[in-house]
């Protein structure tokens, strides 16, 4: 399947000494364009230029990915200097994760591309903070994160009072204490299904960079099901992705992990529409060319995604109603734009 080949490349592609590359170059070739897709492709080169592929079409193309986002990491970081100083001016501390805050965990910012800056700042404070970020011509940021107003219950000063402060250049960015981000990382994971490969290497990445230190019973939380959702997730970076776990508690947490889940996540890396998170729009031409249950299979909601949404366990008894409530509140939607047109 395409999706294990995807989690055979990025195995261990975010340790200083990946792992040896265990593809053969049709392998590599079948699935390039999902990795460039997916903005994998620079992590995919970390380990294919320490193999005997690195002089084919294909390296290049991985290799040109890296060289790109190895220009977009110094744009991006002069923009992300610039929206801290703009709200700092205006006495508004934003926090800072996924994308940049991510990178720091893996041995070359320009393996961990990001497209946006996803910032936590108070609620009371979005309107103010979207008109004077976008006013000085920054569109690429967000504000919203269901992961943390919807499926979580830590506040803005409580992650504030956690947060760590980072270097870059002459300003200090602030993000998550480990134990807050990797959290977020996990249920933002969860969220979108599991469809983005670079979210589980994130996730990997963090884990692996975990000391003696690290407070698990701040990662796992006072809610039950919540803390078996993280846990479960860096079990499933261990599984696809071989993340090293043994120093942590997970193994023993996980031991009822289902194995839909595992197998949801390698199917969803192979399938175009999902691993590139294309949302398209052409459902009501589908009426007309008599495939509309053909692309009503391709959009059956995710079981990973179905569940969370609806603040379920991963059960296999349960979670096929999550996909059916799912389906029908998307059907719906549907339903109203169909009448629109």
């Amino acid at each position: 399947m395409t999706g294990e080949l995807i989690a055979s490349v990025l195995s261990g592609g975010w340790r200083q000494q990946p792992p040896p590359l265990e593809l053969s170059g049709e392998q590599l070739d079948e699935i390039s364009e999902l990795l460039l897709g997916s903005r994998a492709g620079a992590l995919a080169w970390w380990k294919v230029q320490h193999s005997n592929l690195r002089d084919t079409v294909t390296a290049r193309k991985l290799e040109g990915a890296f060289r790109v986002y190895a220009i977009e990491k110094v744009v991006h970081q002069q923009t992300l200097q610039k929206i801290f100083r703009l709200l700092r001016n205006e006495n508004i501390e934003p926090i800072l994760y996924k994308g940049w805050s991510a990178s720091q965990f893996y041995p070359e910012a320009a393996l961990r591309p990001y497209l946006d800056f996803d910032l936590i700042v108070p609620v009371n404070q979005y309107k103010r903070v979207t008109e004077l970020i976008a006013s000085n011509g920054i569109r690429n940021f967000d504000l919203e994160h269901y992961e943390l107003n919807r499926f979580d219950s830590r506040s803005y000063d409580e992650l504030l009072d956690r947060s760590e402060l980072i270097n870059l250049g002459d300003i200090q960015i602030r993000v998550p204490c480990v134990e807050d981000h990797l959290r977020l990382l996990c249920i933002h994971l969860l969220k979108h299904g599991g469809s983005g490969p670079l979210w589980l290497c994130d996730i990997a990445a963090v884990v692996e960079s975990i000391s003696g230190e690290f407070d698990w019973n701040r990662f796992l939380g006072n809610r039950i099901r919540q803390a078996n959702w993280v846990a479960y997730t860096i079990e499933l970076a261990h599984r696809i992705l071989g993340a090293q776990i043994d120093h942590t508690p997970v193994p023993s947490m996980a031991k009822k992990i289902p194995l839909w889940m595992e197998r949801s996540i390698i199917k969803d890396w192979s399938t175009p529409r999902r691993i590139l998170h294309i949302h398209d729009t052409l459902m009501i031409e589908s009426l007309k060319s008599g495939a509309f249950f053909s692309a009503l299979r391709l959009r059956w909601p995710n079981p990973i995604e179905a569940a969370v949404i609806y603040n379920g366990s991963f059960s296999r008894l349960t979670t096929p109603a999550h996909q059916f409530r799912l389906c029908a509140s998307q059907a719906i939607k549907f339903a109203a734009k169909l009448r629109q047109n």
